[in-house]
């Protein structure tokens, strides 16, 4: 934990050693400050090796060091950069998705062929929603290189309607 007295040389340590480090209780708004270098990977080479800076002082850095931080939030409140510079695994379970889970083993032992159908339209639902990604990037990726004046352009014009049928078409077959 960050607020325990033994937490710096703790940290130092793992970084030394390429030891995993986990971090419990981690909360709130904002991360304490020390971990920047850490979570940014501000890893520098010197003669002696790699080092980063931890706490004012340079530390030696294995590759294989790992930072783990658990927090009680479900959904913490974390500046956009700790989302952007950490890989977030939520565990939280919800009775409705155990549920649903449950569900799914009893159909594949009971009924697989169900079990199959949903799979497969499961797949073809990501398949298309895929393609409305595809098609809303590619809409946007035209708007934003557009020269002059939108509506004088002809072929985003046509871009734009062809977007939206293939939309239109798309959640047609969604619902």
């Amino acid at each position: 934990s960050p607020t325990d007295r033994f937490f710096h040389d703790c940290v130092e340590d793992a970084l030394s050693f390429g030891l995993p480090l986990l971090l419990e209780g981690i909360g709130g708004e904002a991360l304490d400050p020390l971990l920047d270098p850490l979570l940014e990977k501000r890893v520098q080479s010197s003669s002696q090796g790699q080092t980063v800076s931890f706490a004012g002082k340079d530390c030696e850095y294995d590759e294989s060091f790992r930072l783990y931080m658990v927090s009680e939030l479900s959904s913490p409140h974390w500046p956009q950069e700790v989302w952007a510079m950490a890989s977030v695994v939520d565990f939280t379970v919800s009775n409705a998705g155990l549920d649903e889970q449950l569900l799914g083993l009893v159909v594949s032992k009971e009924r697989p062929e169900l079990e199959d159908k949903h799979l497969s339209l499961a797949a073809s639902i990501a398949a298309k929603q895929k393609t409305l990604r595809g098609v809303e990037d590619d809409l946007l990726q035209r708007l934003a290189h557009a020269d002059g004046s939108l509506l004088d352009d002809d072929t985003l014009v046509e871009a734009l309607h062809s977007a939206q049928q293939a939309a239109a078409a798309v959640v047609g077959a969604l619902t």
